[in-house]
C-alpha cells in the first residue's frame, strides 16, 4: 500500500509539475501577447497628416475676383511659382460661384460710368472668352472661359477640399482638408470666398461688406432674392407665356390684388410699377424683363405669399 501511495503521490507530483509548468508556460505567452497589444496600442498614435504639397501662393475660392487673383499671381511668379485655386465644391460643379451656380447673370455696366468701370485686364479677358457683348452672362459660357484661363495660366484647380487652417501668431501655417486628410502650406494664402471662409476659421480680421469701399458703408447689406432657372423655353417662348399672363385683364386683376394684400400700400405700388409692360430686348445679349406679372402669376398659381 505504502508502495502505491508513493507511486500516486509520485504521479500527483509530476502532473501538478506538468499542470504548473504550463500554467507558467501560458502566463509567459499572455504577458507577453499583452505586452505586444500594450506596444501596438501606445505606437498606433495617429500620424500628423503629412504636407501633400507645397504652393508659393494658394487661394480659396472660385469666384471671379479669386480665379483673376490666381492668375495674376502665377503670371507674376512664373513658370517656377507654384499656384493653386482651391475651393470646397465638387469637381463636376462649375466654377464661378455668384456668376455660374449663383445664377448672376447680368452686369450692371449700365448703372456704373465708363470710366468707372473694371479696366483689369484678367476681368477683360473674361469678358472676350465668355462672349460677353454687353451686359449679360451665360453660366455654362462663363465657367468653361475661366476653366480655360486657369489653364492657360498654368494655375492648379483643386476641387472637393473644404479647408481648416492651422494658425500660430495670427499666420496661417498650413490648411487641411480633414475628410481627405490632406494638408497644404502656402507662402501666402488669398481668401476669394463670398464671406470669408477662410479668414473668419483663421480667427483673422476681414471686412464685412461695404466697408472696403468706405468706413461709412460698414453696416450697409446687398439684398438679394431667389433666383429661378428656366429651362426648355427660349426667349420668344417665355415672352409669349408673359404676354399671355399680361393681355388677361381678369388674372391681372388677381394678381394686383393678392399683391396690394400682401405689401404695404407704399412696396404694393413699387412692386406694380411697368406691371403691364412686357420684357424687351434692352441689349444686344439680352432681354431686360420690367413687369411683375411673370413672377406674381406663379406665386398666386401655386398660392405662394407674394
Amino acid at each position: 500500500m505504502s508502495h502505491n501511495f508513493k507511486l500516486l503521490t509520485c504521479g500527483v507530483a509530476i502532473i501538478m509539475a506538468f499542470s504548473i509548468g504550463g500554467t507558467f508556460g501560458y502566463l509567459r505567452k499572455t504577458f507577453s501577447s499583452l505586452a505586444q497589444i500594450t506596444s501596438q496600442i501606445t505606437n498606433n498614435t495617429p500620424p500628423e497628416i503629412p504636407v501633400a504639397e507645397y504652393f508659393d501662393v494658394l487661394v480659396y475660392g472660385d469666384e471671379l475676383p479669386g480665379i483673376c487673383a490666381a492668375i495674376w499671381a502665377k503670371r507674376t511668379l512664373g513658370d517656377n511659382g507654384r499656384v493653386a485655386l482651391v475651393r470646397p465644391n465638387a469637381a463636376d460643379e462649375q466654377l464661378g460661384g455668384l456668376l455660374t451656380r449663383g445664377g448672376l447673370a447680368y452686369l450692371d455696366f449700365d448703372k456704373t460710368y465708363w470710366y468707372e468701370q473694371p479696366a483689369a485686364q484678367c476681368f477683360r479677358d473674361f469678358l472676350a472668352k465668355a462672349n460677353v457683348v454687353e451686359a449679360c452672362v451665360e453660366a455654362n459660357n462663363t465657367a468653361q472661359a475661366m476653366q480655360e484661363m486657369l489653364a492657360k495660366a498654368g494655375v492648379k484647380v483643386i476641387s472637393d477640399s473644404p479647408l481648416t487652417p492651422y494658425v500660430d501668431n495670427q499666420e496661417i501655417q498650413y490648411v487641411d482638408v480633414k475628410e481627405r486628410e490632406i494638408r497644404f502650406k502656402a507662402d501666402s494664402y488669398i481668401d476669394a470666398t463670398q464671406d470669408a471662409q477662410l479668414a473668419r476659421e483663421a480667427g483673422l480680421s476681414y471686412y464685412q461688406g461695404y466697408e472696403a469701399q468706405s468706413p461709412e458703408l460698414s453696416n450697409a447689406t446687398l439684398s438679394a432674392s431667389i433666383i429661378p432657372l428656366i429651362t426648355g423655353l427660349s426667349i420668344n417662348e417665355l415672352r409669349s407665356v408673359e404676354q399671355k399672363i399680361i393681355y388677361d385683364a381678369e388674372l391681372m386683376a388677381d394678381i394686383e390684388t393678392s399683391i396690394r394684400e400682401q405689401q404695404t400700400p407704399g412696396l404694393a405700388n413699387f412692386w406694380l410699377i411697368d406691371f403691364y409692360s412686357p420684357m424687351y430686348k434692352a441689349y444686344a445679349d439680352g432681354y431686360f424683363n420690367r413687369s411683375i406679372a411673370l413672377g406674381a402669376a406663379y406665386h398666386l398659381d401655386y398660392n405662394h405669399p407674394f
